[in-house]
């Protein structure tokens, strides 16, 4: 079957293109053929992925574009309710499924009011429940995938050396200033030679003055290693031994996942849809309970029973997020 998969997010190192790939990479593997629409200008030139050369991304920046695009495939899955390429699909009589990523905000805009009425236009799935319950019409969890190719590595036991690890933008909504809390305050209590130990990865963000940050919590601006792509990544979290997740506001939470699925052990904020994507898997504390925080990470780092015990439950959890039930579950809502 011709599947074509569009969102007008493609933005590297974004949260919706790692789904995005993720989902085309499976339907392939799976015998279908694969065409990503985006109407995202900045990132709809050349793609060849090295893991499935037959995916193509197709830039669709007006509706007759993106309208004969569909025409030419079997069936649409929409990532994101976007009016741009919703529109199109449904014009374009193909068989559709939308996927929500983020929280469904209303609003009273003519763009607010397009994407109200898409969204009765087909069946609607949700990364997390957490974003089904905000999504005004039926809506159906099915949990992201994550990649067992990228993130399936596994270090030699006792080999890990980072003590504490942070992955995600440097910004409010990432908790990153709750992040460098708990890492003042467990290199505080543990000495400074901790502070060796410990690693921010991902871009700076304008709401956060990271350096200053840093400087004023007494910690070496070495700890932030800058931003990396998924195979750097992949190597940070099979080198730590936990990865600190203390987001505000997150949807899903691949971050924890691909954490867990690298062996580190996870502590996050009980909150949105981290409480799925972390659930049995690792520990929920509430964000702003630092020493909780500490206490917990220290356990951790300090005991491979408990990081072992972690790791075991972390496992099982796993088995939700396999790529071939995900691809699955939007085969099904597609019913076709």
């Amino acid at each position: 079957m011709k599947i074509a998969i569009a969102t007008p997010l493609f933005a590297l190192r974004h949260g919706t293109r790692t789904i995005t790939e993720t989902l085309a990479g499976q339907l392939v593997e799976m015998g279908h053929q694969v065409t990503i629409v985006t109407c995202d200008r900045g990132c709809a030139g050349d793609y060849d992925p090295p893991e499935h050369p037959t995916v193509r991304v197709a830039p669709a920046f007006d509706l007759r574009t993106a309208w004969v695009l569909f025409r030419a495939h079997d069936a649409v899955i929409l990532i994101h309710p976007s009016s741009k390429l919703g529109w199109p699909a449904v014009l374009a009589r193909r068989p559709m499924v939308i996927s929500h990523h983020v929280w469904f905000v209303g609003g009273r805009s003519m763009a607010d009011m397009s994407r109200r009425m898409l969204l009765g236009r087909a069946p609607n799935i949700a990364c997390s429940q957490a974003v089904a319950d905000t999504v005004p019409v039926q809506c159906t969890a099915a949990w992201n995938g994550v990649r067992a190719d990228l993130f399936d590595r596994m270090p030699v036991p006792g080999s890990r050396s980072i003590d504490l690890l942070f992955v995600g933008a440097m910004s409010l909504d990432k908790g990153a200033d709750v992040a460098l809390d708990i890492i003042a305050e467990y290199c505080r209590v543990s000495g400074p030679e901790a502070c060796a130990r410990v690693a921010m990865v991902g871009p700076k963000s304008d709401d956060v003055d990271l350096n200053a940050a840093m400087d004023a919590k007494g910690l070496p601006r070495d700890i932030y290693r800058g931003s990396a792509n998924a195979d750097t990544v992949a190597r940070y979290y099979g080198d730590a031994k936990v990865t600190l997740v203390p987001y505000r506001r997150e949807s899903f939470g691949l971050v924890p996942v691909e954490a867990m699925a690298c062996g580190s052990c996870v502590i996050g904020a009980d909150r949105g849809g981290l409480r799925e994507s972390i659930g049995e898997g690792g520990i929920l504390l509430p964000l702003g309970a630092i020493p909780a925080w500490v206490d917990a990470s220290r356990s951790l780092i300090e005991s491979d029973v408990e990081r072992e015990a972690i790791q075991r439950r972390a496992a099982l959890h796993l088995r939700h997020f396999d790529p071939q039930r995900m691809a699955k579950d939007y085969l099904d809502a597609l019913a076709i």
